[in-house]
């Protein structure tokens, strides 16, 4: 397997789809029909995990970071200004965990986390080559809750480190994609999807993960079980039947929200060891070109748009230094339908952790992907479409 090969998760699908679904033909670039009683978000994530703190200690400086050399390259200051270093300590089995750090920039919705792998002597563990649920059991296994409603917002990925198994649990996730590289993993999230104003809808709803061994998988299903079976019995999110006059039907009105965890499953996830991740503060430039809407903050780019009205497949983008690199769309099949991927011109050091989601039925669609460099604090950058510059 190659190191640009991702992680990719499962989420946001009905039971039946999952169960008919090859795991090994899922992307991160996914077209979804929406459906109203499915969670808000298109939501993925990745596997690993655990839970049984130690100490923590950082071994190297942040400029000297691999996760810094690996994604972001030439941008020592930069860095040092959008990532926290944590230094968290975890045990399974026969590894050590280590939460090295994390990036997130709230106003574009997008972050990153980092872990390393060790041996408990200290030998970092080659990590190129593992893939988090590898098959429909695995992921069938690490699924806390056959009931996705009750579980909406949370979700859980398994990793088998030579027989330790680990889980990572993630809290409002939205699309989460990740990478092997020696003994680091990198992961991002991205929380945005077309069609709606996601930052209002994230603002109350921090991310936040943590890591489980089996055992503690197992307590927490476990307790989730009876939250099910008062969901059989109607005693817990009850709906209620409504007359509709305009379409003549007789329509189903949740009595929970939607839009937020179950309070009772959250009352059992504050039980164990709930990480959250630091934001920084950015203004992000935004650049209108026809219908498509760039949205730049320091690390990452958004493009909203929609596929259906579209004039122009290729962009350059120019920082003030005159480093400037080239982006064109490549339309592609799926397991879903079509994709719609932006791909990055550049050095054989870059490293994309892109991301799309859309929907099929409008055309609205966004996409994602990072510089491979961080931008300084209000660098502004321009655009060239066409021979046209905007900014």
């Amino acid at each position: 397997m190659k190191e640009e090969d991702l992680i990719y998760s499962l989420s946001k699908l009905d039971t039946e789809i999952i169960e008919d679904a090859d795991p090994s033909a899922f992307s991160e670039h996914r077209a979804t029909n929406k459906k109203k009683e499915m969670p808000k978000l298109a939501v993925a994530a990745l596997a690993f995990a655990c839970v049984l703190v130690l100490s923590g200690g950082v071994v190297w400086a942040m400029t000297a970071s691999p996760f810094k050399d690996f994604l972001f390259k030439n941008s020592d200051k930069e860095f040092e200004q959008v990532y926290t270093e944590i230094g968290k300590e975890y045990i399974f089995g026969n590894h050590k965990i280590v939460y090295e750090g994390s990036s997130y920039e709230d106003a574009v919705e997008h972050g990153y986390l980092n872990f390393s792998f060790w041996n408990l002597d200290g030998t970092p563990v080659k990590m190129e080559g593992f893939l988090s649920n590898s098959n429909m059991n695995d992921y069938q296994n690490a699924m806390l809750s056959k009931n996705l409603s009750l579980v909406r917002h949370v979700h859980s990925q398994y990793l088998n480190v030579d027989g330790d198994e680990i889980y990572l649990i993630t809290l409002y996730p939205g699309a989460v994609n990740g990478i092997f590289r020696d003994n680091n993993m990198y992961i991002k999230f991205a929380r945005r999807e077309p069609g709606k104003d996601s930052a209002e809808f994230f603002k109350d709803k921090p991310f936040k993960f943590m890591l489980l061994d089996r055992d503690h998988l197992e307590e927490v299903k476990n307790e989730i079980s009876k939250l099910e079976a008062r969901v059989k019995a109607n005693e817990l999110m009850t709906d209620t039947f409504e007359w509709d006059e305009e379409t003549g039907l007789i329509k189903r009105v949740p009595n929970y929200d939607h839009d937020y965890i179950q309070p009772e499953i959250m009352e059992v996830l504050e039980k164990y060891d709930l990480c959250s991740v630091k934001s920084i503060t950015s203004d992000p430039q935004i650049i209108q070109i026809d219908n498509v809407k760039f949205v730049i903050g320091r690390m990452d780019m958004l493009l909203e748009y929609n596929t259906k009205d579209f004039s122009f497949d290729e962009f350059t983008l120019r920082r003030e230094d005159g480093t400037e690199f080239s982006v064109h769309r490549e339309r592609k099949g799926s397991t879903f339908g079509v994709d719609y991927t932006w791909t990055v011109t550049a050095d054989d050091d870059y490293h994309n952790l892109s991301g799309g989601s859309g929907d099929t039925k409008t055309g609205d669609w966004v996409s994602s992907f990072n510089y491979g460099f961080i931008l300084g604090d209000n660098e502004k950058v321009t655009i060239e479409v066409n021979g046209q510059i905007y900014e």
